[in-house]
């Protein structure tokens, strides 16, 4: 039984973690309307439904076959169908849009151009029309309304066997009213067939019983051909209240059988063949120059005439003064800057907000962006906010009326943001992978897009670049793929197998895309991702930095991947043995999902991660509020503590294998996870819901009451994580995230790091009940003896130290720069334990952790824990009678070996044999010159800060004595570890510090620095030749010292070209830089 309510509280708190909030909201579109970006997309999906036109589309930009019975782009938009434009224009037509209209066309503008060169489109005996070629068929009859068509014809035949017709807007009977046809027509037949046959028509042709109304004609008209002629300046049949303001008409022809009006009008002719034609209340301009010639003779020359009593003659401006011609397109799109052109514009885009409808926000972009990296890698601000932008929106949308649907139409509608943008940034070629199949479906698998353009690299060549970003949210029955972490027939210290599998599709889609295109220049690859998303495409960059695609391997500094609440997908095995610096992870320390997997379980990400400040930021919330439309002030920097603490207890790593709760290893109750939420989350909601009700969504009312029994399992923040709901979730939108990238000013990796250490104090519980309810008082006081906070009675007092009663205890938060001592009495204080969590701005998890599990407390009396001003300084304890206890644990000085000189016997779980550091860190630790993080763990991955990394090379150097007990930085304080190590740096000229006064004792360190202060103490050798990395500038300051580190075998590089100097340098590259220099020949 606690077997499987365990399984439902893991699959509850990792779904909530992982849920981006209302990824089901209702769009703007009208319902039923499928949204059309691209012209393939109507090609694609035309038939009886509704179809909304979202953007302008550049024709010529896409790969289309006008493949139809009369060359159209489009089939037959059948009865009942809808195609509104929606205002929008499709630019660069080669032939007609849509074969047969049975349905309505209305809202759109169209642009045609057919020149000789088109040949390949259009044969000789054939046609063109600006909308459908026909607008009716049998006794079914479609109706255009509210068009507009420019339509530029050119065409000369030498050979015309039957005829080429040339018709505004439509042929056939359909009615056709309030549209506008914008003619540059000029036909040449040069060869000597008299039988061929030329017609123009400005608005329709073979439109007998057709209702033409209120439409207009401009432009010219120029036909010359050896055989007949036909022209009708509106329509050869009926046509009312419309207007011929065409300004110039050349027409000449012969016949032998017909007379010169028998296919000739300026206006319609339905009147002069048929009786009861309904041409009534037309106009033509009465300064159209027209000359007819037929047979050789002049019928017309100079103006029109209204001889056949079909229409009224009236000036130009007095006829155009009735219509709105300002939707008429131009022949070709407008010339604003677009992306491509290598200018930085501004581009607006639609995402699904946390409100239950669509929201839109705006970001810049340029081409330019590709080419940053080929200066030396690094975090560039603006693309990270690009990504994300362009991340939000591959949620899916209409994901209620579509939840159980698949095929071609249910994937357009769900990509209706992403279509929309890509399509703004100028990409084409554009598929979608995934998104047809139902959302019920629990497979390993995630939806992603793929696109292309060329853009304009430095030297005016031409580049690929390939768009690769992978769903985020609104995948349903998918959530059971993020439990599936383990495989049976897979060894337990691989990658996450759900999302591996994942990375894998996505990498076999894209190969196959590049095979299918063409590629020009060097192929670039923009890889980005959200949540679930994003840990699939932080496995898919490590794949594609050594991946062979469609028969071409990318250069490393061309692809680009960038990620956003990044769970930690690829184990630490894997992780240790590649460096992909150019895969960035941002991360939030208050967001559960960067957490899972779990690091206790061996998992952590490839490339860079880097963490969110997590401050209190009214800036911060003021901007998320704009973009997301939710006013909030929830997040409390608290928070970061408590999923520390619930990561502590809830994710453990045993002699079996990962646990959970220390309870149940997890590959026991896999399956029933997967199973229940592949289940629960694969059911289609009953109506668009807001985070506040997910937790109704993932269980059932029955389920929710066993979770809550949960509590039977000892753990006070169990109940605390239900009620908590909607601030963890809140730390997971998207919108928060770019709230962050918005006005956090992080320009840089170094600004990032800049941010400042600060530290936090819990004081929790028996594991049987809520320290709210324990009779204790807790005193927090500042170096000069005051007051900074307190906790009595139920009630937290905020000073200098801001204090938070919670579920899993007391939390203060310390501000950075200054030590504090804190006072529990009571007569509950000796059941009470405290651990302090030190945090470094690089570092999702805590960097430092002291614990003092039972405080030193007799009846009656009290305790003081003393925490220093240096975070890494020493932490002690007082009782009342003064005496001094050490910590219980503290994962800076865990206790070293009683006889270093006895072989050392690893008992680090993360350090594996074979790892390239494994004899590096024995030997760090047997020499004392490092110590675990904790007894049973090293954590290579973590960072170093300065001070560190100069006691490292001060023990290994023997502990020397410094000449001077003065230290000239003010930033380090005498009796801090590192204040001896740092005195005979600065002696020894291996350290200046980073001004005359500072030396920044908590920065994180470099790999050049790390480098340059090896090089320094070896006295600044020469190296004989340079080591010829790319990323390392002649000039540099650590440009000598790489070189040197090279050639006698302290470092290789990251690559065979890069060094990565301004990469944080991890502790297992310290040891192995030492281990190389001290030991190794």
């Amino acid at each position: 039984m606690k077997r499987r309510l365990l399984a439902g509280f893991l699959a509850l708190v990792m779904a909530l973690a992982l849920l981006p909030a209302s990824v089901f909201a209702a769009s703007d579109i009208p319902d039923g309307y499928v949204p059309i970006y691209t012209l393939a997309d109507l090609k694609e999906n035309i038939g009886s439904g509704y179809y909304l036109l979202m953007n302008d589309i550049d024709a010529s930009a896409e790969n289309i076959a006008y493949d139809t019975l009369n060359n159209a782009a489009c089939g037959t938009l059948p009865k009942g169908g809808v195609v509104n434009g929606n205002g929008h224009t499709i630019y660069n037509l080669k032939s007609t849009l849509i074969e047969k209209n049975l349905g309505t066309i209305k809202n759109l503008n169209v642009a045609v151009i057919s020149t000789d060169e088109d040949n390949d489109v259009l044969g000789t005996d054939s046609g063109i029309c600006g909308i459908a070629y026909y607008n009716s068929y049998g006794d079914d009859t479609g109706l255009i309304e509210n068009c507009n068509v420019s339509m530029t014809v050119r065409r000369s035949f030498d050979k015309l066997n039957i005829g080429f017709i040339t018709c505004g807007i439509a042929r056939g009977k359909g009615s056709v009213r309030n549209c506008i046809a914008d003619l540059d027509i000029d036909l040449k037949y040069t060869g000597t067939n008299k039988n061929s046959d030329i017609s123009v028509a400005g608005i329709g042709d073979d439109s007998r019983f057709a209702d033409i109304d209120s439409c207009l004609v401009m432009g010219s008209v120029n036909i010359q051909t050896p055989g007949y002629a036909r022209l009708a300046g509106i329509s050869d049949e009926d046509s009312k209240n419309s207007a011929n303001a065409l300004e110039k008409v050349n027409v000449e022809c012969a016949s032998t059988s017909r007379s010169a009006y028998d296919f000739f009008t300026l206006s319609s002719a339905s009147s002069v063949r048929n009786s009861g034609g309904q041409s009534i209340n037309n106009r033509v301009a009465d300064d159209l120059a027209v000359n007819y010639t037929y047979n050789g003779n002049a019928v017309l020359n100079g103006k029109p005439d209204a001889e056949s009593k079909l229409y009224t003659l009236e000036s130009r401006a007095s006829i155009l003064k009735d219509w709105d011609l300002s939707n008429v397109p131009s022949e070709t799109p407008p010339t604003d800057p677009k992306p491509g052109d290598n200018e930085s514009i501004t581009v607006d885009f639609n995402f699904e907000g946390n409100i239950g409808h669509t929201r839109s926000w705006q970001f810049d972009y340029t081409d330019d962006y590709f080419y940053a990296q080929d200066d030396g890698y690094g975090y560039s601000a603006d693309l990270a906010k690009a990504s994300l932008c362009l991340e939000m929106t591959t949620f899916s949308t209409n994901a209620n009326t579509t939840w159980r649907g698949e095929g071609v139409g249910t994937a357009i509608s769900r990509t209706e943001n992403v279509r929309e943008l890509l399509n703004k940034l100028n990409f084409s070629s554009i598929q979608y992978v995934n998104y047809d199949v139902p959302l019920d479906d629990t497979s390993d698998k995630v939806a992603y897009t793929l696109a292309m353009k060329y853009i304009k690299n430095k030297d005016g060549g031409t580049d690929t670049l390939i768009a690769v970003p992978i769903r985020g949210g609104g995948y349903g029955g998918e959530w059971a793929s993020n439990f599936n972490v383990y495989n049976s027939d897979e060894k337990l210290s691989r990658n996450h197998y759900g999302f591996q599998t994942a990375a894998n599709d996505v990498l076999s889609g894209l190969s196959d895309y590049v095979q299918s295109h063409e590629i020009k220049g060097d192929l670039k690859i923009w890889a980005v991702g959200f949540s679930r998303g994003a840990a699939v495409a932080n496995l898919l960059g490590r794949a594609l930095n050594n991946a062979t695609i469609g028969g071409i391997k990318p250069n490393v500094v061309d692809i680009y991947v960038y990620t956003f609440a990044t769970p930690a997908g690829a184990s630490r095995d894997s992780a240790e043995t590649f460096f992909d610096p150019n895969i960035f992870n941002i991360v939030s320390p208050v967001d559960l999902v960067p957490r899972v997997a779990p690091t206790a379980w061996g998992f952590t990400r490839y490339g860079t991660t880097l963490s969110l400040p997590y401050d209190k930021n009214d800036k911060l919330w003021d901007k998320f509020e704009e973009i997301s439309g939710m006013f909030t002030r929830e997040i409390k920097p608290s928070q970061r503590t408590f999923l520390d603490r619930f990561c502590e207890v809830a994710f453990t790593n045993g002699p079996g294998g990962s646990s959970a709760f220390g309870k149940v290893l997890y590959t026991d109750v896999q399956q029933d996870i997967m199973d229940f939420t592949g289940s629960e989350l694969g059911t289609p909601p009953g109506s668009p819901f807001e985070k506040s009700d997910t937790l109704r969504c993932v269980l059932s009312n029955s389920a929710l009451k066993k979770v809550l029994s949960c509590a039977l399992l000892n753990y006070t923040l169990i109940p605390d994580a239900l009620l908590n709901l909607n601030t963890l979730g809140l730390a997971h939108y998207p919108e928060h995230y770019l709230a962050h990238l918005e006005v956090d000013n992080l320009q840089s990796e170094d600004d990032f790091y800049s941010s400042y250490h600060a530290r936090t104090v819990l004081v929790y519980p028996p594991a049987n009940k809520q320290l709210k309810t324990c009779d204790i008082k807790v005193d927090f006081w500042n170096t000069k003896g005051q007051s900074a906070g307190s906790y009595a009675n139920g009630t937290c007092v905020s000073g200098e130290v801001s204090l938070e009663m919670t579920d899993i205890g007391l939390i203060a938060t310390l501000p950075e720069g200054s030590g504090y001592s804190f006072t529990v009495s009571g007569s509950d204080a000796a059941n009470v334990g405290a651990e302090i969590y030190t945090y470094d701005a690089s570092e999702l998890e805590p960097v430092r952790t002291v614990d003092f599990a039972s405080l030193p407390i007799s009846d009656g009396e009290s305790s003081t824990v003393f925490i220093p001003m240096d975070e890494y300084d020493d932490y002690y304890a007082k009782d009342g009678s003064g005496n001094i206890y050490a910590p219980d644990s503290d994962s800076e000085n865990p206790d070293l070996p009683d006889d270093p000189d006895e072989p050392y016997t690893n008992n680090f779980t993360d350090v594996s044999e074979g790892a390239y550091y494994y004899d590096a860190v024995l030997w760090a630790v047997n020499e004392g010159i490092t110590n675990g993080t904790t007894e049973t763990t090293f954590s290579p991955y973590a960072s170093c800060t300065r001070a560190q990394v100069v006691t490292f090379l001060w023990r290994a150097a023997g502990c020397p004595e410094p000449a001077s007990t003065v230290c000239q930085f003010v930033d380090v304080p005498k009796g801090s570890f590192y204040y001896k190590a740092v005195l005979w740096a600065s002696e020894e000229g291996i350290t200046t510090g980073v001004t005359a006064d500072h030396f920044q004792p908590g920065a994180t360190v470099t790999r050049a620095q790390v480098v340059t202060f090896l090089w320094r103490w070896d006295m600044y050798p020469q190296a004989d030749k340079s080591a010829g990395f790319t990323d390392v500038p002649k000039h540099a300051f650590y440009a000598d010292a790489v070189d040197w580190a090279v050639e006698v075998g302290v470092t290789k590089g990251t690559t065979a070209k890069t060094f990565s100097p301004n990469d944080k340098c991890i502790r297992a590259q310290i040891v192995t830089f030492l281990y190389r220099y001290f030991v190794v020949d």
